[in-house]
């Protein structure tokens, strides 16, 4: 059963942002991301999760990195459950 759900990134600095989305994971993935995003002051981008599990696990997690690649300092981690 694959699951779909959209995930919006907002840029809430006085700076524009450039984002690059990354995961390691064989079930789960970011439809969307090839390449990095700018994304505005005050302006936001959405990604596409998908999630093709094998089997149910209700304990799965994973990490996704969100870089800015114009401030380092301004990394971000999501947890997938």
């Amino acid at each position: 059963m694959t699951k779909v759900t959209p995930v919006r990134v907002t840029n809430l600095s006085d700076v524009p942002a450039r984002i690059c989305m990354s995961l390691k994971s064989k079930h789960l993935s970011i439809i969307g991301s090839a390449d990095a995003v700018a994304i505005p002051v005050g302006g936001s981008h959405e990604f596409t999760l998908q999630l093709q599990p094998t089997t149910a696990n209700p304990d799965y997690r994973k990490l996704i990195w969100v870089s800015n690649m114009l401030n380092p300092h301004n990394d971000v981690t999501i947890q997938v459950r």
